[in-house]
């Protein structure tokens, strides 16, 4: 499973922006996401797992596109999503 993320941008109602820019690959495998306060870690795995759209810019899972049409699919691919020391797991199958 890889992950492609180009020009991600999440921006709050609030005006406030959680994730800017970013661009990254990650291919299979098993990764860390380490960062300080307000880095934007949380927003991005809750892009990742679906619970926030992105603004702008483009992620894709396995070469689907992440966009409202395609969010089924992307649930059933196994995502597991540690957070916290383990006291939010999202699991997508």
């Amino acid at each position: 499973m890889s992950i492609r993320i180009n020009d991600l941008t999440v921006r709050f109602k609030n005006g406030v922006v959680a994730v800017n820019k970013a661009s990254l690959e990650i291919p299979k495998g098993i990764y860390g996401l380490l960062g300080e306060n307000g880095a934007g870690k949380t927003t991005l795995m809750r892009v990742l797992t679906t619970v926030l759209k992105q603004t702008e810019g483009m992620v894709s899972l396995d070469g689907i596109l992440y966009n409202e049409g395609n969010y089924e699919k992307i649930q059933k691919k196994r995502l597991v999503i540690f957070h916290r020391k383990s006291t939010y797991i999202r699991i997508l199958r």
